[in-house]
């Protein structure tokens, strides 16, 4: 995976949430690790909150790619800090 080795020393500036659970759940987790590795996607992938895991980038485009790349609904959500956010239910993909 391509991370940042400091935390801190890249601004996440776009945010994916995945839904834990539901049938196929860690078959399409597997099928993401695959996907970020084959593109070497600079990412930050976290397990936020308890049920789901947010996968941080530092570039619109590959969050947008990302998003494409698995049926994820495009809609961005901005936070608090600015943040935006692309949330999706993978359960049914």
């Amino acid at each position: 995976m391509s991370v940042f080795p400091v935390e801190g020393s890249r601004p996440w500036t776009h945010e994916i949430l995945i839904p834990i659970g539901g049938p196929g759940f860690l078959s399409r987790l597997e099928e993401i690790d695959a996907w970020l590795t084959h593109w070497d996607v600079i990412h930050e992938m976290k397990a936020v909150i308890e049920s789901g895991i947010v996968i941080r980038f530092a570039e619109e485009r590959f969050a947008r790619a990302f998003a494409e790349a698995f049926a994820l609904d495009p809609r961005k959500l901005p936070d608090a800090t600015g943040t935006c956010r692309c949330s999706s239910d993978l359960q049914g993909h």
